[in-house]
C-alpha cells in the first residue's frame, strides 16, 4: 500500500481493514492483535504515520513472506467497509 491514495482517506476504516486482515493471516483475533503489538514495538518507523500503515511494513519487514495475503487482506476488509457518514 502506498502513503497516498485510497487507503489513507480514512484512517480509523484502515485502521479496522489491518486489524482484520492481521487476524485473517496471522491467526485469531487475539493472535493476529498481539503480533501487530509487537512489530509496532519493534519497527523503526522510517517517518510519523498511522499505526495501520506502519503495521504493513513492519510485517514487510519482519515476515515477507506473507505481505501479498496481508495487503490483499487489508484492501478486501477496506473496501468491504462502510464510509463513514460526512458531516455538512
Amino acid at each position: 500500500m502506498a502513503s497516498s491514495g485510497p487507503y489513507m482517506k480514512d484512517y480509523v476504516r484502515l485502521e479496522l481493514a489491518v486489524e482484520s486482515a492481521y487476524a485473517d493471516v496471522f491467526g485469531s483475533a487475539c493472535d493476529g492483535d498481539s503480533l501487530r503489538q509487537v512489530f509496532l514495538a519493534d519497527y523503526s518507523r522510517p517517518s510519523a504515520m498511522p499505526d495501520a500503515q506502519a503495521a504493513i511494513l513492519a510485517a514487510r519487514e519482519f515476515v515477507p513472506t506473507t505481505i501479498g495475503a496481508l495487503v490483499e487482506r487489508a484492501r478486501q476488509h477496506y473496501r468491504a467497509s462502510t464510509p463513514p457518514a460526512r458531516k455538512r
